[in-house]
């Protein structure tokens, strides 16, 4: 993707067509990120919406110094973040945590190795059959990389907790793989 320092100024200066033509260039890599935190194309699509209008309202503060991607990136991420803090559904779903072994299982290493065995959009279907906040802890972590303590600020939850909620998301997505192999092989189709 390449953003020009001249298209990002003439964007500061609210130059419509510049902002549209930024938000072409950024539609696709802020989809991707969307996708993975939304449970429908649409809500994806306003979650991107209103990720790109905080973009654009602060992009005097980027750092012209600093590579672009990366700062869109965390802005829409947080900007995510903040839509399941402001929901009550988000508290709805958070889950408490009774059991410290849990927590202990959970100790930070994730199998990448699932992109291996299953595609991109196979794996994305799955983590949105996960509850809202498990969800978003595994795609924090293992798409994304933040570290537990990041998570835990990002949401508004304890490190264990979310600790509990990667090991949580690990659980469900290894059955549900497992559910759909025992399919697969009943179908004849292994």
């Amino acid at each position: 993707m390449e953003i020009g320092k001249e298209l990002i100024e003439a964007c500061i200066a609210q130059n419509r067509a510049a902002t549209h033509q930024l938000y072409k260039l950024c539609f696709s890599l802020l989809m991707q990120i969307c996708m993975r935190y939304a449970r429908s194309k649409d809500e994806a699509t306003e979650m991107l919406n209103t990720a790109f209008v905080k973009i654009v309202f602060h992009l005097h503060k980027y750092d012209p110094a600093q590579p672009i991607v990366p700062w869109l990136k965390k802005v829409t991420i947080n900007t995510i973040i903040d839509k399941y803090r402001v929901e009550k559904t988000y508290r709805d779903n958070l889950l408490s945590v009774e059991n410290p072994e849990a927590w202990e299982q959970a100790d930070g290493q994730i199998n990448n190795h699932i992109y291996d065995r299953i595609g991109y959009d196979h794996l994305l279907q799955l983590i949105r059959k996960l509850p809202p906040v498990t969800g978003s802890v595994f795609n924090l972590y293992a798409i994304d990389g933040f570290k537990h303590r990041e998570i835990a600020d990002m949401l508004g939850m304890s490190e264990n907790t979310s600790k509990w909620h990667l090991s949580h998301a690990r659980q469900l997505l290894q059955a549900n793989l497992q559910e759909e192999k025992v399919k697969r092989h009943a179908s004849g189709r292994i």
